[in-house]
Order: structure tokens, then C-alpha cells, then sequence
């Protein structure tokens, strides 16, 4: 569904996007003023039933705005949760027991 809520889903993924882009390893970086969901929900189809197929969609532009400081603590999470200790195994956790499973069996 097309709906404000997909962007609290896709905004980190989004201020990544505009990270690289303004942040690049060579070159001049580029500014991004916005990042945003352009999103598409097919509504109908139609063909000839030999050589033209297509079909029609609704579109709608969710803003996400930007959040270069939220995305900085974030992954400064991130990097310190892959870089820390490993937690203890939870006892209903299947990564958990697949992890442990394979480290036996290595």
C-alpha cells in the first residue's frame, strides 16, 4: 500500500543513499536537498495477446525529507553492535541455534 508509513520503514536506506551521494571516496560529492519514495501500485492490465502487453498504475511521491543526524546515530549503532561482543544465544533464537549448530560441526 502507498502509504506515509513506508517511509519510517525505508528512511534509513534512503539517508544511506544521500550519504554516498554527498560523501563520495573520489570526486566531488553532490548536495541532496531531499530523498523520497516514488511509489507505484498496479491497478490494471492489458494486452493484444501476441506482441503489446502493459498495464496501468497509480503513482504517489511520499517526501522523507532528510535526516542526516538521526542517520549518523543510527549507524553509529550499527558499527558498534557489529563491532562489539557477540550476545549471549537466545534460547528460542534459530539464527542462534544455526550458528551454533554450524561452529560444532566446523
Amino acid at each position: 500500500e502507498m502509504a506515509d508509513d513506508k517511509v519510517d520503514l525505508y528512511w534509513p536506506q534512503l539517508e544511506a543513499y544521500a550519504y554516498a551521494l554527498e560523501n563520495p571516496l573520489n570526486g566531488q560529492g553532490k548536495v541532496v536537498a531531499e530523498t523520497g519514495l516514488l511509489m507505484w501500485r498496479v491497478v490494471n492490465g492489458h494486452t493484444d495477446h501476441v506482441d503489446s502487453f502493459g498495464f496501468g498504475c497509480d503513482k504517489e511521491y511520499l517526501s522523507a525529507g532528510r535526516r542526516p543526524a538521526l542517520f549518523q546515530g543510527f549507524i553509529a549503532e550499527v558499527i558498534k553492535t557489529l563491532d562489539g561482543p557477540l550476545p549471549e544465544s537466545g534460547e528460542k533464537c534459530t539464527m542462534c541455534k544455526y550458528a551454533e549448530k554450524r561452529n560444532k560441526s566446523a
